[in-house]
């Protein structure tokens, strides 16, 4: 397996761990009776959120430099 489908798969599960966070997440953050441990959930929810968007550009470049001709983005 080459380093950049190493990367994409790498990236793959780490976005799949951070999909089942936020889900969890989600639920206790629905479950939460005091309002301090709701905004505490939605502070981490905020985070996940932005890690998920983070990862999905990666995945992203990853997708697209592997699709490539070597070469095309260089060394």
């Amino acid at each position: 397996m080459s380093k950049p489908e190493r990367t994409l798969e790498n990236l793959k599960g780490g976005a799949e761990i951070l999909d089942t966070l936020r889900e969890e997440f989600a639920q206790w953050l629905g479950e939460a009776n005091e309002e301090g441990q709701r905004e505490a959930y939605e502070n981490v929810l905020g985070h996940v959120d932005a890690m998920v968007r983070e990862y999905a550009q990666r995945l992203q470049e990853a997708e697209a430099q592997l699709e490539a001709p070597p070469g095309a983005f260089g060394a």
